[in-house]
């Protein structure tokens, strides 16, 4: 904002915000919810669709110095509560759209919720502010100092093996991921980074924190062009992407569906995608339609980050899967055996990581802590903590 103030931050349907005026908003956001009693360490949930005030909200939250929590906004009242309570969340920023399940969520909270987004004359069952009151808070002269060890957010997993968890991430931890992705992918302020994920997937990170390292502009690709994979290539190409992290699923349709063979994606130079296998086949027909830009598979649980990728090549096509590439260069890996000892190497074992881009924890749970992370002593050095992937 200081360097570039016009410079184009966020952009969702054709509307936009530069990235002094992005600042600008967080800062009164930031004011709104210290007003609010929010302090350093906290933890705020952000419970809306993709749009402008969602990039608000996650870098206001910051701001304030407390954590942002996405919460997923299809999901049912009954997990979004459970994620509230188990987070100690009491500030949701949401928006009218979300007026009826922010209702039973709040009736069956036994903390008092208060909502930002909403019309507080509307009567209900929780404290609210509208974002134009939001938005007239005077700055804040001095905001919360942050150091690398506080947190920034909180991820839930799906919760398909079992409760919910929470990922915790700190400052240091998100940006270790997001320098290091900006500088491998060769990020700059003229790219367009093509938004997919939704903020409680972990991908989006990279859209909105190594996009921000990079002075880059965050498109949101809205949920309805997404549904339809034609109207999602449009909109890749009439909104100039030229970087696109998203899901090899996506990337099926596309092929299929998505009627590429007719856009103009000249600017696209980079697909990125990870969090599932996807067939070589498939790779192959986007290298046909798509020969001026670069495939790359990232690899990388949640817990860690991206913290390896591999880009595709001919050679890369002719196996029968797409390897995960070698692990990155801020980052160390082990390969173990069921004892926990280094396998020869070509031998099966789990994979071990210790990255400055590793989360702190997972939130409430200290069992689950002590079961995935691992310190190893290193002869000569201080003993390195890895991260047990479970892969």
């Amino acid at each position: 904002a200081q360097a570039s103030p016009d410079s184009p931050a966020l952009e969702y349907m054709g509307e936009c915000l530069s990235y002094c005026q992005l600042l600008d908003r967080a800062r009164s956001l930031a004011a709104c919810l210290i007003d609010l009693g929010v302090q350093r360490g906290d933890r705020v949930g952000i419970h809306l669709d993709k749009s402008l005030e969602a990039g608000i909200s996650l870098h206001g939250i910051m701001l304030a110095g407390a954590a942002y929590v996405p919460l997923d906004a299809a999901a049912p009242a009954e997990r979004v509560a459970q994620m509230i309570s188990d987070c100690g969340i009491s500030i949701i920023i949401s928006g009218e759209n979300k007026l009826a399940k922010l209702q039973t969520i709040a009736q069956g909270s036994d903390t008092p919720l208060t909502v930002i987004g909403v019309d507080p004359a509307a009567g209900q069952a929780f404290q609210a502010r509208s974002w134009e009151q939001a938005g007239a808070y005077q700055h804040h002269e001095t905001l919360p100092a942050i150091t690398a060890d506080d947190l920034a957010y909180i991820i839930y997993t799906s919760g398909s093996t079992g409760a919910p968890k929470g990922i915790m991430h700190t400052h240091g931890s998100s940006l270790s991921f997001a320098h290091w992705a900006a500088a491998e992918y060769g990020l700059k302020a003229t790219d367009r980074l093509g938004n997919h994920a939704v903020l409680n997937f972990d991908i989006s990170v990279f859209d909105f924190i190594a996009g921000v390292v990079a002075g880059a502009c965050t498109v949101f690709i809205p949920e309805e062009h997404m549904r339809f994979p034609a109207s999602y290539s449009e909109l890749l190409a009439n909104a100039g992407i030229s970087v696109l992290f998203t899901v090899p699923f996506a990337l099926i349709q596309l092929c299929q569906r998505g009627m590429l063979e007719q856009r103009d994606l000249s600017r696209l130079r980079w697909v990125i995608f990870g969090g599932e296998p996807i067939a070589p086949k498939y790779l192959q027909q986007l290298q046909s339609l798509l020969p001026a830009t670069a495939l790359d598979n990232m690899y990388g649980p949640a817990e860690v980050n991206g913290i390896s990728h591999c880009t595709i090549t001919g050679e890369v096509l002719a196996r029968d899967c797409v390897p995960i590439g070698p692990i990155n260069q801020i980052s160390q890996s082990l390969i173990v055996d069921d004892q926990l000892q280094a396998v020869d190497e070509g031998q099966v074992g789990e994979l071990l990581v210790s990255t400055p881009s590793m989360m702190q924890g997972y939130w409430g749970r200290a069992d689950l802590n002590a079961r995935v992370f691992h310190t190893m002593d290193e002869q000569g050095m201080e003993p390195r903590c890895y991260y047990r992937t479970g892969d």
